[in-house]
């Protein structure tokens, strides 16, 4: 078959594993997926019940193929089923062969299985490997993701456990080999008639061979009905050394290697004979130039063979300088040559030429002034580039200190007061008349966080600004909330102070006085009976009333609007009385308001009182009964006009007026 050697690994910084959050290496036998498929899958697939019972339980050491990846051992295992280990293949009674020896590795070489190939398994196309395959081995590799495996040329090679190209050779140890190789190949059917046993055949009669006797079976059939009764196998003499199946491997020659000639047998590996060839010659190229020759250097000319690949060299002349113009390296002095320095433009190889020296130049060197305490020192001359002095400079002698009385100096927190006397020419000072330093005078001040959060105390010296202490704390407040009637404010208090120097502080911060929210109570106007209210604002939180609507003009009551005047309907008249001949009549005359109807005027007039009648000439007055005097009465006064000259003249003219009234 072929199968993985272990189905899923997972890369971790401790390297490849079994499952993610494992500590388990991904090559571990005892807990590999190839284990579990061999002793169960396989196990249960591939062998009857009886050949069940013969398969014996092999305790393994199923260690790494080297001491040296110890780590990767993993724990013994008692199986049924298993693969082969490094340790089995170098067990020379197995009829493996070594892995270093080349010449007899093919027989640990192994050919794939139709069905094995049908599962994935790789086979080569190689030479004499033709149809080999690759065939996994229980040991750990040399890395937590390999395990080992035999090549298919038959040497050691380790190769990825999740691989499933690798075939599996499956093995064991069983108890009675011939007994389940008969149940393979045999099936027998149970008859009730007794069997009658007839003569010994002899049948499969095998020649002795160099690894194994010669043998036959001795057969008895039924004579009755021709059914085998038994076999028997019967093993004769030794194994015969001479009888090998020889076959003979050649690997040609080539020009780097020998080539061989060995001729073995397929069936005990034995070698029969072994012959080396000889080495073929090198066929050379022309050469190609591999290392460029230069002016300080040869080149080289290199030589490979067609072959093998294998090279030789030779050597390629030198090649002639191209010196640049020169650059100068060192620059000459008044004291020292110069250098210049050619540089082949090839090979970068350098030659050097002297340049020759400068000339001095001679500087003025200036003089320096004494001073009262240092002397002084005169002009001289000197080359600026070797400092060599073609004339000295002479010491001046120091000219003392100029003494002056200077304005006292006060005295400060710290330091004394002084009468100073200080040099004119170098400011060098003597102090006299001292006073003693004033001393620090240490007075609280508060520094208030920004957010308010903190007070910073310090004193501070009030002459020098010195600190003699600092401490802050924290504040805690109190808030009364401005309306629209009132600003509010916070006031914040300091905790109290550790430092008996400072005291409680507070810091009072007004919040602005609330906008006053107005709505616009429209105007009633007036009547001739009532009066008006005018527009006016007020505010929905306090009441107030305002003039205007940003509410800067208060109100103590809204504004009174006066009465309008009466409109004056049409006179009407009322409380008539009628004139009679006995009495004057009246009426009145009265003027209302048109809107309201309140009385604006009433005037009172009279009538005259009107004529006694005395229509039937009886002497007295139809109506009132009076008597009546000769004559009419008078329509305008009533009286009879019946007197003297002028009595008479004014009934006359009564009488006109009278004529005009009607």
């Amino acid at each position: 078959d072929s199968q993985a050697y272990q189905n899923a690994i997972y890369s971790t910084v401790a390297g490849f594993m079994q499952t993610i959050d494992s500590t388990v290496y991904a090559n571990n036998y005892a807990t590999s997926t190839i284990r579990d498929w061999l002793n169960y899958d396989f196990y249960e697939t591939a062998f009857t019940t009886d050949q069940k019972a013969n398969i014996q339980i092999t305790t393994l050491n199923n260690d790494a193929y080297s001491t040296s990846y110890s780590q990767f051992n993993s724990a013994a295992t008692n199986d049924k089923i298993f693969l082969l280990s490094y340790a089995d293949l170098e067990n020379s009674s197995y009829g493996f062969s070594p892995f270093t020896d080349s010449i007899t590795a093919w027989k640990n070489c192994a050919e794939g299985t139709d069905y094995a190939i049908c599962q994935g398994l790789w086979v080569s196309s190689r030479g004499n490997y033709i149809g080999c395959s690759r065939w996994w081995l229980r040991s750990s590799g040399d890395y937590s993701g390999r395990a080992c495996l035999i090549f298919y040329d038959g040497t050691f090679w380790t190769d990825y456990v999740n691989y499933v190209s690798n075939g599996i050779r499956p093995a064991c140890k069983i108890s009675n080999l011939k007994s389940d190789i008969s149940q393979s190949e045999h099936l027998f059917s149970v008859d009730t008639h007794e069997h009658m046993q007839g003569e010994a055949m002899i049948e499969n009669e095998i020649t002795a061979t160099c690894t194994e006797p010669g043998c036959h079976d001795e057969v008895y059939y039924c004579t009755g009905c021709g059914e085998e009764v038994s076999r028997k196998t019967v093993y004769e003499g030794e194994p015969d050394p001479n009888n090998h199946i020889s076959q003979t491997y050649t690997t040609a020659s080539t020009c780097a290697e020998n080539g061989f000639t060995v001729t073995y047998c397929t069936r005990c590996g034995e070698t029969l004979s072994h012959e080396i060839l000889p080495r073929l010659e090198h066929t050379w190229n022309n050469g190609e130039i591999t290392s460029e020759p230069t002016c300080t250097a040869q080149g080289v000319k290199t030589f490979t063979c067609g072959g093998c690949g294998a090279t030789y060299t030779e050597p390629v002349d030198m090649l002639a300088h191209d010196w640049d113009e020169g650059v100068v390296t060192k620059e000459p002095s008044c004291t020292e040559v110069g250098e210049m320095t050619y540089t082949c433009a090839t090979g970068g190889e350098t030659r050097t030429e002297p340049i020759d020296k400068l000339d001095h130049k001679i500087v003025l060197v200036p003089g320096k002034a004494a001073t009262c305490e240092e002397p002084g020192l005169t002009d001289g001359w000197q080359c600026e580039t070797c400092q060599k002095w073609f004339a000295e400079q002479q010491p001046i002698d120091p000219t003392g200190h100029d003494m002056q009385i200077q304005p006292y100096v006060s005295p400060t927190c710290e330091e004394e007061g002084y009468a100073p006397f200080v040099c004119s020419r170098c400011g060098y000072t003597e102090k006299t008349d001292p006073e003693p330093a004033l001393g620090h005078d240490y007075q609280p001040t508060y520094e208030w966080a920004k957010d308010n959060s903190t007070v910073t105390a310090s004193l501070v010296c009030t002459r020098c600004d010195d600190v003699q202490a600092k401490e802050t704390v924290g504040t805690f407040q109190k808030t009364v909330e401005a309306t629209c009637m009132n600003p509010g404010q916070v006031t914040y208090t300091s905790e109290g102070f550790v430092n008996k120097a400072f005291y409680v502080q507070t810091k009072t911060i007004e919040i602005a006085q609330k906008p006053h929210m107005t709505m616009q109570i429209r105007e009633v106007s007036p009547t001739c009976d009532k009066e008006g209210v005018g527009s006016y604002w007020t505010c929905s939180t306090c009441d107030g009333i305002f003039e205007d609507e940003a509410a800067t003009k208060p109100l103590t009551e809204p504004p009174v609007l006066p009465k309008l005047p009466h409109t004056p309907g049409e006179p009407v008249t009322e409380n008539e009385t009628v004139a009679t001949c006995t009495a004057a009549g009246s009426y009145d005359t009265v003027v209302y308001c048109f809107a309201c109807g309140a009385e604006l005027s009433r005037e009172t007039a009279a009538t005259e009182m009107i004529p006694h009648a005395d229509a039937n000439n009886d002497g007295s007055c139809d109506t009132c009964g009076a008597q009546m005097q000769g004559g009419d009465h008078c329509k305008v006064c009533g009286k009879i006009h019946n007197g003297g000259f002028f009595d008479k003249l004014t009934g006359f003219f009564h009488r006109i007026i009278g004529i005009f009234k009607r």
